[in-house]
């Protein structure tokens, strides 16, 4: 807050900062950035009297507002550099964004904007690529917990199961060859009908891409085409994706 005395007799007083004037006695109205006009005259017995500005104080230098995210709630500007517009609502002098959004600025109006933008909703559908965490194993089927579909990240997770005739092309006899309980899984989805999330595992691509060793839970290597753990130096059998301990998971 900066506090000075000046005079002026119907004469456009300019500052080098933008400002907002507290005064008693005179209108003044700001044109542009850092400038006030003398919208009346102060008279005393015919004559035009001196203006005397009470108060000046320093606004901060408005921020680049252009293509900014910005949630419920934010403060965005302060009244004096921008005016409320859609998706905007102005509390004690400051503009604020009333929806998650995109800001830009009506330049004509010098109005502050704020876009909507609507949350893309990710829905599991056959042919998809996912990745998934194993949960329980039973003899026959392995549970999961989807949490990327198509290459995007989701949460909460999506429950989905792997059968045993759908991890190999090659017949298996006990489904903990294939997978086992913690493994990091990439598979394709083949049935999504009343929520199934039914996921195969056939294809190079596809299978185990991050392994734990079921003795002391170490991320086994992969050396040779075998699984090793080099924590307890136990070797495990899984059925692997070709880019195992290649995918990215954040």
């Amino acid at each position: 807050m900066g506090c000075e005395t000046g005079r002026t007799s119907g004469v456009t007083p300019t500052w080098s900062q933008p400002f907002s004037l507290i005064q008693t006695g005179s209108d003044y109205t700001q044109t542009q950035k850092g400038q006030f006009t003398l919208n009346k005259k102060e008279s005393s017995g015919g004559k035009t009297g001196d203006v005397i500005i009470k108060e000046i104080k320093i606004m901060p230098k408005a921020k680049k507002m252009e293509k900014q995210e910005t949630f419920p709630g934010e403060k965005l500007a302060v009244i004096e550099e921008y005016s409320d517009g859609p998706g905007t609502y102005q509390e004690d002098g400051d503009v604020r964004s009333s929806t998650m959004g995109t800001t830009t600025i009506d330049k004509v109006r010098r109005e502050l904007i704020v876009k909507k933008t609507t949350p893309m909703i990710i829905v599991p559908d056959e042919g998809m690529d996912v990745i998934a965490s194993i949960g329980s194993v039973a003899r026959r089927d392995a549970r999961i917990d989807i949490f990327v579909v198509d290459g995007t990240h989701v949460h909460p997770t999506f429950s989905g199961v792997i059968h045993i005739s759908d991890m190999s092309k090659d017949y298996l006899k006990n489904i903990d060859m294939a997978v086992r309980s913690g493994d990091i899984v990439k598979g394709k989805l083949i049935n999504t009908k009343n929520r199934l999330n039914q996921t195969s595992l056939k294809g190079s691509e596809y299978g185990v891409i991050y392994g734990f060793c079921s003795r002391c839970g170490g991320l086994l290597e992969k050396k040779e085409g075998k699984l090793i753990c080099p924590d307890c130096g136990r070797m495990e059998r899984r059925k692997t994706a070709n880019t195992y301990g290649k995918e990215k998971l954040v």
